[in-house]
């Protein structure tokens, strides 16, 4: 069973985002922002972080190049609006600040399923 941190700043989706994830076998917590989820990497072993591109106080981008700095082997999902034109360029901007996988939303929990498989197989 993988560890999976959620980050997202709006309790809705950190919900589904877990449920989707429990419902695939995977332990996870949640943090409804960039600063708390650095401050839980501190103290726990994480696989993988799942996180929201657009959120206040720490956004996803700076909370995906801090992480890609000091926990260089955790792996990490960005998710964003996709549909809104910001969206594709958020997440662009995430993978080439080290996001190991993307997903606009909306998205299948499928999708979200396999792409936490895959990473994790190539640990």
């Amino acid at each position: 069973m993988s560890s999976i941190l959620v980050v997202d700043d709006e309790r809705l989706g950190r919900t589904v985002l877990s449920k989707m994830l429990r419902a695939g076998g995977h332990g996870v917590t949640e943090t409804a922002n960039g600063q708390q989820a650095l401050s839980y990497l501190e103290h726990h072993l994480v696989h993988v972080v799942v996180t929201d591109v657009i959120m206040p106080k720490k956004d996803g981008l700076e909370t995906i190049s801090e992480i890609r700095r000091r926990y260089p082997n955790v792996r990490i999902i960005a998710i964003s609006g996709g549909a809104r034109p910001s969206g594709s360029g958020a997440l662009a901007t995430a993978r080439a600040l080290g996001a190991t996988g993307i997903l606009a939303k909306p998205f299948r929990q499928k999708a979200l399923l396999d792409l936490v498989d895959e990473l994790m197989q190539s640990r």
